[in-house]
């Protein structure tokens, strides 16, 4: 409620101010993973990745690699100095598109699972799958039905993905 009614949001946890400023700049650039899982329904997914080189790119791969997404240009600088490093992938539920059976898609930032669950809320619907030892909800038309164990593909919008400091939680866009 707190985004759709506020002009300034001030984000606590136990009684310490973690971030203050308008309702989107709160949400689209959380300063850490507290108050990015505070905004927003269903909660943003997290993922621990490792920051690997490959070729001329960054990739973020999964612990158990079944999650690999390029690092989007904005977040390059930021991630050089944590090459081989942990960090956390956060991906909102908004920026999950499941890809239909048959239609092309390019491998990068396509994630292979399985539907854990599908459910209807209102005019959206909450897709929940498995990948990896990852669980992503996905925001959904509620047109299409999901089978429980049914293999999807999910495009990431990497444009879109928050990088937080495994050991701090920090975002890695507002660290000194």
């Amino acid at each position: 409620e707190a985004l759709s009614l506020g002009d300034r949001l001030v984000v606590l946890d136990h009684g310490v101010i973690q971030q203050i400023g308008k309702p989107n700049e709160v949400f689209v650039n959380p300063v850490n993973v507290f108050v990015s899982k505070l905004l927003g329904y269903p909660q943003i997914n997290l993922a621990t990745c490792t920051v690997q080189q490959v070729g001329d790119d960054l990739h973020l791969i999964s612990l158990d690699g079944a999650i690999a997404v390029a690092v989007p240009p904005r977040l390059r600088e930021a991630l050089l100095k944590h090459k081989g490093e942990h960090v956390i992938l956060g991906v909102r539920p908004m920026h999950l598109h499941p890809i239909p059976d048959g239609a092309e898609s390019a491998g990068v930032n396509v994630l292979k699972g399985v539907v854990y669950v599908f459910e209807r809320l209102g005019a959206k619907g909450v897709l929940t799958v498995t990948v990896g030892q990852n669980q992503l909800d996905v925001l959904t038309p509620i047109e299409v039905d999901y089978a429980i164990d049914e293999p999807v593909r999910l495009a990431v919008e990497a444009e879109h993905i928050l990088i937080f400091d495994a050991k701090t939680e920090r975002n890695v866009l507002c660290m000194d």
